[in-house]
């Protein structure tokens, strides 16, 4: 969903970068106006859908609000979901192992595994993004395909250091001092080195 002001709006490249690069990709385009200009433009730029409100006129706001969820939910026709048990999880980590050598996560595993299962078009190559490490959860994996996997070599050691828990307060600017002093000391502390 892109917002497309007209002239000069930022959305119109942004659209066009969208569309050049992600060819295959719905795009919805919503702008405060429906001159036709203004949706040539969005939809020369590439957009699929497209979806005009007005806010000068209070008494279109029930109107704007009906035809937003029904631009909405043919957003959401679009979309898709996918979910697997803990068996269906551990079937996915061994299926990647097995075919790729690759030990992944669980949460990764269930990724690949809701894009299989949803995917569309085979000849559109599916990306799916690791969440963690496999070493967070070695238990699962191992379980899973019978390897342990090792920690990365940076964070060798990581169980046999010290643990420590600082509690703040509720508030942003507690927060934001706590991190700059923690940044600080680690920086005086590597030019020390």
């Amino acid at each position: 969903m892109v917002d497309i002001r007209g002239e000069g709006s930022p959305g119109l490249p942004a659209l066009e970068r969208v569309r050049a690069k992600w060819s295959a990709v719905s795009i919805f385009a919503v702008a405060g106006s429906s001159e036709p200009d203004v949706i040539l433009q969005a939809m020369r730029a590439g957009a699929n859908e497209f979806f005009a409100w007005s806010t000068a006129d209070e008494s279109s706001s029930g109107a704007m609000e009906a035809g937003l969820h029904g631009a909405l939910g043919r957003i959401a026709e679009r979309l898709v979901g996918a979910r697997d048990d803990d068996a269906g999880t551990k079937a996915e980590i061994a299926r990647l192992h097995a075919a790729t050598g690759i030990l992944v996560d669980p949460h990764s595993a269930i990724g690949v595994a809701a894009g299989r299962a949803r995917r569309g078009d085979a000849g559109v190559p599916m990306i799916a993004l690791a969440t963690a490490h496999p070493s967070k959860f070695p238990e699962a994996v191992e379980r899973a395909t019978g390897v342990r996997p090792e920690l990365p070599a940076h964070l060798a050691g990581l169980y046999d250091r010290p643990e420590r828990c600082q509690t703040l307060p509720n508030d942003l600017a507690a927060v934001m001092r706590y991190i700059r002093g923690a940044v600080d000391t680690g920086n005086r502390t590597k030019g020390a080195a």
